[in-house]
């Protein structure tokens, strides 16, 4: 009791105090022998300041949690609901698109095709004005080689389309996949903000360390009954050397006494 009494040290710092006050007692059986033991309250006393950023800290958070509580019920009517693909750009997969395609290589088309011809009658023409008729190697070999200018030129109106047709479907793909991601985000952003209100720091309250005196020893019943039991069988023990060594010295006497007389008989007697 004196060790608790003893360690119940009240403290003061900056931000409040720590208080031990007795508020009563209770009855406790040791040995069968019945003991008043008191009991103590640590109460903390916050400082002005502390008391008045606690003050504060509760009411905001006070305030989150109807907040939270407000949301939480939004949550639980929405979170039902699927999100919606209305209103979505459609894919129209590897073969959509063709309109924009076909579109594309008409456009070139339209200025290909009279290059192509003019060129054409030029070569022939000049081919003419040379000397050099159809069905000669020469004719043939430069007609041949205009046709080939001609498919190259084709090529490049077909990769043309091609890639306008690609492109279509990437600004399709990635407008869906934006819109996809906003109408998620604006699904998830009030569970984020109820996440967010839910894990507010708490406030601080001053922390003491609890103060550990010195113990005061108790008294060693059983340390001192062992002693005393020792010193007493020590004193015993010494008592009975002594009483052995008186003993053995009177029959040391005796002895010799009996012995004297049997040898005074024998040498100087009658």
């Amino acid at each position: 009791m004196a060790n608790s009494a003893m360690g119940m040290v009240s403290q003061r710092g900056p931000d409040g105090s720590l208080t031990y006050n007795q508020t009563g007692s209770k009855t406790i059986d040791m040995g069968g022998k019945q003991y008043q033991v008191p009991t103590y309250e640590a109460v903390t006393q916050l400082s002005d300041a502390a008391q008045k950023r606690f003050d504060t800290t509760n009411a905001a958070q006070q305030n989150m949690a109807d907040v939270a509580k407000t949301l939480s019920g939004q949550i639980m009517d929405t979170t039902g609901k699927p999100i919606s693909y209305d209103n979505l750009p459609e894919l129209a997969g590897s073969g959509g698109y063709e309109a924009s395609r076909k579109a594309t290589e008409d456009a070139m088309y339209s200025r290909l095709n009279p290059q192509m011809q003019r060129a054409r009658a030029t070569l022939e023409t000049t081919l003419t004005n040379r000397g050099i008729r159809p069905g000669s190697e020469a004719y043939d070999r430069a007609m041949r080689n205009a046709g080939e200018t001609e498919n190259d030129a084709r090529m490049q109106v077909t990769l043309a389309g091609g890639q306008e047709q690609s492109r279509m479907a990437g600004l399709d793909s990635a407008t869906r996949a934006q819109l996809l991601g906003e109408r998620n985000s604006q699904a998830n952003e009030p569970i984020n903000r109820l996440a967010a209100l839910l894990s507010n720091t708490q406030v601080n309250t001053p922390q003491y360390q609890t103060y550990t005196p010195q113990g005061m020893a108790t008294t060693d019943i059983a340390g001192l009954t062992q002693q005393n039991y020792s010193n007493q069988n020590a004193a015993y023990q010494a008592k009975m050397q002594q009483q052995n060594a008186l003993y053995g010295g009177l029959f040391g006497l005796g002895s010799a006494a009996i012995t004297g007389g049997m040898l005074g008989k024998g040498f100087g007697g009658p």
